[in-house]
């Protein structure tokens, strides 16, 4: 069996609450989300990003508080993540520790995918020559003529040479038999206002594969979920909302069955799939 934990847009900064956003408590909140993680056996976490609402600072409290945890933290990026000074936009993989932007790791028969959804975006892109940039307007032109309800500036896109690494992982996942859990800030299904910009896309990539079990988003503060052609898509809840009420996920992979228990708001659910090994 694997254990994870996971959380979700804690958007922490030293600033006043605006409507169900309680940016400074935050901090408290993770501390707890992390204090109970430490009581678990996990084999990792997962912050699924918006670790901070605003300036780089925040990094410094935030991060601080991840130092804790017992089991390594692997970082998937947020929009948020790049709301800080446009020098320092491009290293924010480095200022979280990781390898790129979008990166994979294995644990006996799964295969766990971390997706860079502002890989195509106008927050984390500032070059406006770059072909990044061209390939991030041409995207968004497209969303927006298609008049889809996602087509918003503060979503994201994946771009081909992201989607090529994807499918070759997916390939070789599917030889090897294995299972596959992918993990992206922005959720793809079920569709929203909220969602990857090239959603549909991800989606038949994901579907051409019989070893995509589990796609775990955050994003939408709501939390969400969805299950569509033997894949389930989880979207985990915010941690910033509410006062006094905490959103935070533990996750247990066995023969057939992803066991999702959750704490404050979040729910728990037990769903069922397909196992390959």
């Amino acid at each position: 069996m694997i254990n994870f934990g996971v959380f979700t847009d804690t958007h922490y900064c030293q600033c006043e609450s605006k409507g169900d956003r309680f940016y400074e408590r935050s901090a408290q909140k993770l501390r707890n989300c992390i204090q109970e993680f430490n009581n678990k056996d996990l084999d990792f976490i997962i912050s699924l990003g918006d670790l901070i609402d605003r300036d780089e600072a925040s990094f410094n409290t935030i991060l601080k508080i991840l130092q804790v945890s017992s089991a390594p933290v692997y970082h998937v990026l947020g929009n948020a993540e790049f709301n800080v000074d446009r020098t320092h936009k491009q290293s924010m993989p480095q200022k979280l520790g990781l390898p790129n932007s979008y990166y994979e790791f294995s644990i006996g028969s799964w295969r766990f995918i971390i997706l860079d959804g502002n890989d195509l975006s106008f927050h984390a892109r500032t070059d406006t020559a770059s072909n990044k940039y061209q390939e991030t307007i041409s995207l968004f032109n497209q969303v927006t003529k298609d008049n889809l309800i996602y087509a918003k500036d503060w979503n994201g896109g994946i771009g081909e040479e992201q989607l090529n690494w994807v499918r070759n992982k997916l390939e070789i996942s599917e030889k090897k038999n294995m299972n596959v859990a992918i993990f992206c800030h922005f959720p793809v299904l079920p569709v929203t206002r909220h969602c990857l910009w090239n959603s549909d896309e991800l989606i038949d990539l994901m579907n051409t594969f019989s070893c995509v079990k589990i796609f775990i988003s955050g994003h939408n503060h709501e939390g969400n979920y969805w299950m569509e052609n033997g894949i389930h898509y989880f979207t985990l809840k915010a941690m910033v909302i509410g006062e006094n009420q905490n959103a935070f996920a533990e996750v247990s992979l066995s023969k057939g069955k992803i066991e999702i228990k959750g704490y404050g708001t979040e729910v728990n659910r037990s769903l069922k799939f397909e196992y390959r090994f």
